[in-house]
């Protein structure tokens, strides 16, 4: 009985570490394909695409904030822009 239960928590917790593993994989993360730098317009581009009106972008150092409306509700992000000033 003991065994069994070792071994059914060793395969839980190798189950929840390649979960994790597969979720943390970066290259998921972009909000737009590729390598290089996001500029404003693609970010534009992609929250039109998505859906979202309203869209007002600021550049703060290298980061875009952005707010946009969905379906009536506002909606907040930022992203990167890896421009470097």
């Amino acid at each position: 009985m003991r065994k069994t239960t070792l071994a059914v928590i060793t395969v839980a917790v190798a189950a929840g570490a390649a979960s994790i593993y597969a979720a943390s994989n970066s290259s998921g993360d972009r909000l737009i394909p590729g390598s290089g730098p996001i500029t404003e317009q693609q970010i534009r581009d992609k929250l039109t695409a998505e859906g979202f009106s309203s869209i007002q972008i600021t550049l703060r150092g290298n980061v875009f904030e952005t707010v946009a409306t969905k379906d009536g509700r506002p909606a907040a992000c930022s992203a990167a822009s890896a421009v470097s000033y």
